[in-house]
C-alpha cells in the first residue's frame, strides 16, 4: 500500500494512483500558493539551474539530439505526405492513458494540469509520435533497405578474413611468424 506522513501522522492511500493524484495536488497547490505570492521558495530551481545540471552531468546534448531528431523525423513524415487518421491518434492517447491508469476525461486533465501540459500540447505530442513511426516504417522497411543497399553496393563489396585454412602445420606456423612480423602486408 502507498504511504507518506502528512505531519507525524502516516496517510495510507488504496492505490498508487491515488498515491500519485495527492501528490500531484499538494505539489500544484504549492505552486499556486508561490505564483500567488503566498509563499516563497528559498530551494526553487530555476530554469537555468535545470539546464546547467542537464550540461553538467553530460544528458543535455543527447536530449536536444533527441528532440531535434524527433521534430525532423516528424517534419519528414508531413512533408512526405504521410497521413494520419483521427482513429489512430485516439488510439494513441488512449493507450497512453491506459498505461498510467488515468480512465476518466477528468483524471487526463487532472494529470495534464498537474505537468502544466495543455490539451492541444499533448494532442501534439501524441500526433509527433505517430509521424515519427510511420517515416521509421517507410525508411526502416525491407523495400527501403534493399534499396538503400542496391545505390550503395560498392561501399559493401568488401570482405574481411578472420580465418585462414592451410594444409599442413608447418605451412600454418609460417604464416604466423609472417603475420607477427609483417601485418600490414595482410
Amino acid at each position: 500500500m502507498p504511504a507518506c506522513y502528512e505531519g507525524d501522522c502516516p496517510v495510507v492511500f488504496a492505490t498508487e494512483q491515488e498515491a500519485q493524484r495527492e501528490i500531484a495536488d499538494h505539489q500544484l497547490t504549492r505552486i499556486q500558493q508561490f505564483l500567488n505570492g503566498e509563499r516563497d521558495f528559498d530551494d526553487v530551481i530555476t530554469t537555468d539551474d535545470f539546464i546547467r545540471t542537464l550540461k553538467l552531468s553530460g544528458q543535455f546534448e543527447g536530449l536536444v539530439e533527441q528532440m531535434v531528431r524527433d521534430r525532423l523525423t516528424a517534419r519528414a513524415a508531413r512533408q512526405a505526405g504521410v497521413q494520419l487518421q483521427a482513429e489512430q491518434i485516439q488510439e494513441r492517447a488512449d493507450a497512453f492513458r491506459r498505461a498510467l491508469g488515468l480512465h476518466r476525461a477528468a483524471d487526463t486533465n487532472h494529470y495534464l494540469d498537474a505537468l502544466g501540459v495543455s490539451l492541444d500540447e499533448f494532442e501534439a505530442w501524441i500526433v509527433d509520435g505517430l509521424y515519427q513511426e510511420k517515416m521509421m516504417e517507410q525508411v526502416c522497411s525491407e523495400q527501403a533497405v534493399a534499396q538503400y543497399f542496391s545505390l550503395n553496393s560498392p561501399r559493401f563489396d568488401s570482405v574481411e578474413v578472420s580465418h585462414i585454412v592451410l594444409d599442413s602445420e608447418g605451412a600454418a606456423r609460417e604464416m604466423m611468424s609472417v603475420l607477427e612480423e609483417e601485418p600490414e602486408s595482410f
